[in-house]
């Protein structure tokens, strides 16, 4: 019976795993490297809205790309910033590395390659304009998006 179970609990495993969809996965002909694109998930529920990202992995290094349904400026702005907040109360600030961008909807970059998601409560994201909060749900978590670029 333990046995069944286990097979059963990796096959669950296995199925939420490879859930994501990945816009991307291959490897550039040119240069050998490898690229993994997540499609964007909503990952925080805000007071007016959500933050939607996806996850990327070129080569060794992983980035998080994150948005807002609502707009709060520009991307890659000099003072723009991400914050996790995790349950156990320590934080995380990440500059954003995108290039400068202030379409409605601009959507910011962070290095995560050196980032555990795990136990992640809340993220702050500052674009251009104001900071926004947002409490952590979707379909998918930031662990989740992460991993399976990583994987």
């Amino acid at each position: 019976m333990k046995k069944v179970l286990l097979g059963l609990a990796m096959v669950a495993l296995t199925f939420s795993m490879n859930a994501q969809k990945l816009t991307t996965n291959g490897v550039d002909e040119f240069t050998g490297v490898q690229k993994k694109i997540t499609k964007s998930y909503k990952v925080a529920k805000m007071d007016f809205g959500f933050m939607f990202a996806s996850a990327i992995r070129i080569g060794k290094r992983t980035a998080l790309r994150i948005g807002t349904s609502w707009d709060t400026g520009c991307s890659g702005a000099s003072d723009n910033y991400i914050t996790f907040l995790y349950s156990d109360g320590r934080t995380v600030t990440l500059k954003d590395v995108a290039n400068v961008d202030c379409s409605e909807n601009a959507i910011s970059m962070f290095d995560v390659t050196n980032v555990d998601f795990a136990d992640l409560k809340k993220i702050r994201l500052r674009q251009s304009d104001f900071p926004v909060d947002g409490v952590v749900s979707g379909k998918y978590s930031l662990y989740q998006l992460v991993r399976v670029v990583k994987h």
